[in-house]
């Protein structure tokens, strides 16, 4: 390919979701002079396997700031398990249309559009897709759980995973009448899984939800030749690729190498504590952007590490302790049910909408605290500490890989 074949761009964004046509929303509106362009092997949007995304309680200000067109406004949340509700909480909780989304934030951007598939890294700052190739002065993956950038440069990939399966009915185990004006957050008494109750505005969706380890998130196929996933360890059924849902649970660092960085999905920047990640999203697109106006990408990690990283490990270790498959550790643990923990949450519902904003001074109130044994704290802080030992040796290897690439 010549060099007068390859196209020249400030800014070429890998990935067409939210966080591609959000970044590139915000650089249309702080520096209209580079030239963007965003490259998606799909249409705009159509990562999303479900059409609908939930939106927290005060995301009403984002809704505003970016006019955002929400299909449904659940008036309140119900928490507890398939047979019996705990505590209701009201205050608003939206859900928006996905695709819908990303389209409205490339139209108001100036950002050019390829329908192509990126394929490789080459020197110069040249990316190669299945059509052309261009010349970039910043790459920016927002390819989510596609990973390309990572995989390029041979880094870690996550250790942690959000992984759920979608449907538009609700399943036979579930005793407790569902009302649509709700959101429901259903959780088994054990904690291995999340259900999730809303309504799109048209139908009445639930997704059952689990936070892994990537080493128990098993690739399979059927005896009739379907692909999709079981979850070793559990005796969990196969679920079939188009029903299966999952993004990363854990942060992906570094979120920069040289003159590339990672946004969304692909930087693993969806909280651990709720899984909200479309709030999230718009907030390191913003902080990224402020990176790029002053081209200088270390702007953009290092404002990230020094405003949420902290707060980040600190959830991330609650999950996972939450989360133990081990029935000999959750004898030991001796946790509380959940009828105590949720009547604790509803005298406290502002502490639960302040969890799934992801509000950085969240802090668990006095009464749940008081619901959990002393020794829980020694938990936390051991799957903090191992928390801390992973990234770390995360960071040799992706040091050394990307020293081998150079």
């Amino acid at each position: 390919m010549s060099e007068k074949s390859i196209e020249r761009f400030d800014v070429v964004i890998v990935g067409a979701g939210l966080a591609g046509t959000s970044l590139a929303y915000h650089l249309s509106e702080a520096c209209p002079d580079k030239r963007v362009l965003i490259l998606d092997k799909n249409e705009i949007g159509a990562n999303c396997k479900h059409s609908n995304r939930i939106v927290a309680q005060d995301t009403k200000d984002a809704v505003a700031e970016y006019g955002l067109r929400t299909v449904y406004r659940h008036k309140g949340v119900k928490l507890g398990t398939f047979n019996e509700i705990y505590a209701t909480l009201d205050g608003g909780v939206y859900v928006i249309d996905f695709k819908d989304t990303c389209s409205s934030f490339f139209k108001k951007s100036s950002a050019e559009f390829r329908k192509e598939k990126a394929v490789a890294l080459k020197k110069d700052k040249i990316l190669v897709t299945d059509k052309a190739a261009y010349q970039y002065s910043f790459l920016i993956d927002c390819s989510a759980t596609s990973f390309f950038l990572r995989k390029q440069l041979g880094l870690s990939l996550p250790f942690r995973y959000w992984i759920g399966v979608k449907k538009y009915s609700s399943p036979d185990e579930c005793s407790v009448p569902i009302d649509r004006r709700y959101y429901y957050n259903l959780m088994e008494e054990n904690n291995l899984y999340l259900y999730e109750y809303l309504y799109n505005g048209q139908a009445l969706s639930y997704c059952k939800w689990q936070n892994a380890f990537s080493k128990d998130i098993e690739t399979v196929t059927n005896k009739e030749g379907q692909r999709g996933y079981r979850l070793r360890r559990i005796k969990e059924p196969f679920v079939e690729q188009k029903d299966f849902v999952g993004f990363p649970g854990n942060p992906l660092l570094p979120l920069v190498v040289g003159n590339c960085a990672f946004l969304g999905d692909s930087a693993g920047t969806t909280p651990p504590q709720s899984g909200f990640g479309v709030d999230m999203s718009l907030k390191c697109a913003k902080m990224l952007t402020d990176a790029l106006s002053k081209n200088d990408l270390d702007y953009y990690q290092k404002t990230w590490k020094r405003t949420f990283y902290q707060h980040y490990l600190r959830h991330l270790a609650a999950r996972i302790d939450r989360s133990s498959i081990s029935p000999a550790l959750q004898k030991l643990k001796n946790y509380p049910g959940l009828d105590k923990v949720c009547a604790a949450v509803q005298k406290n519902p502002d502490s639960y909408f302040s969890l799934i904003r992801n509000n950085m001074d969240f802090s668990v109130p006095k009464e749940v605290k008081e619901c959990f044994p002393s020794r829980r704290a020694l938990f936390l802080l051991y799957h903090y500490a191992e928390i801390r030992a992973r990234y770390l040796r995360s960071r040799i290897t992706d040091s050394l890989s990307i020293l081998k690439r150079h």
